[in-house]
This record gives C-alpha cells, sequence and structure tokens, in this order.
C-alpha cells in the first residue's frame, strides 16, 4: 500500500502542471567541471587560509587527512594557527599561476601553488578525492 502511494506521488510530481516533466527542461548551462570546482575549492581554502580564517581554510579537508609526512589534520591546524600567533599569516601571499590539476577518475592533484611566507617560499601541493558529489583534500604538501 505504502510503495503504491509512494510511486503515485513520485509519477506525479516528475511533471509541472502543463505535463512537462525534467526531461524536458533544456540542458543546465553553468554547470562546473570537475577541474572548475577542484580549483575553485582549492582557491576558496587557500584564499581563507590568507585571510587568517582557519576553519574555513580546512572545510574541505577529510578527518583521514594527512600532509605528505605524515602529520594528521589536527597537527596541521595547529601548525597553522602558531604561524597565526606569530603573524605569519599576515605576509602569506599566494600564486596561482602555474596552477596545475590532474583529474584520474575519482582522485586528483593539484600542484604548483606557490605560498610566499615570509621565511620563504614554497610549492605547495595537494591530493583530493571524489567522495560522494564533493571533492575532499586527502593528502597536501607540509607547512
Amino acid at each position: 500500500m505504502y510503495f503504491f502511494v509512494l510511486l503515485t506521488v513520485l509519477s506525479c510530481a516528475s511533471t509541472d502542471r502543463q505535463g512537462r516533466n525534467a526531461n524536458d527542461a533544456p540542458p543546465r548551462t553553468g554547470t562546473m567541471t570537475d577541474e572548475e570546482i577542484i580549483e575553485s575549492q582549492v582557491k576558496e581554502s587557500l584564499d581563507a587560509l590568507q585571510e587568517e580564517d582557519v576553519d574555513k581554510a580546512f572545510f574541505y579537508h577529510t578527518k583521514d587527512f594527512a600532509t605528505k609526512r605524515g602529520q594528521g589534520l589536527d597537527a596541521t591546524i595547529e601548525t597553522i594557527l602558531d604561524f597565526q600567533a606569530g603573524g605569519f599569516l599576515d605576509a602569506l601571499r599566494i600564486d596561482y599561476k602555474n596552477l596545475d590539476i590532474e583529474i584520474d577518475g575519482d582522485t586528483a592533484s593539484v600542484r604548483a601553488i606557490l605560498l610566499d611566507w615570509p621565511f620563504g617560499t614554497m610549492t605547495f601541493e595537494m591530493e583530493l578525492e571524489r567522495r560522494g558529489w564533493l571533492w575532499v583534500v586527502t593528502h597536501s604538501t607540509d607547512f
């Protein structure tokens, strides 16, 4: 009984009042490619770091995140908070001009981001995975 009611509701919901359904809709415009989504997320995260919004900077990082040397998410955030307390985030500059994104199925590598700190410049890299509909950061260069 409940299955029949649900099926009836779903079939009615798939059409509007004039009998059109979602299959009749024109193609969506403005849809972002995976590369555009990744670039947007990476820039959003690193720009947040530059703006000293540490929570936003690590929004896309997974709980099982680790740096190349094995530092976990909590320890990485602590490092950034120490940088913030020392005033290093104030002077951080980010250069995306050589940003390189390679996608291989549900994994992606982001390379060639230059982070210019008061103590030197480093090339920053990130590894991402698609989990559901979201690309998440699983690994990165150590800070």
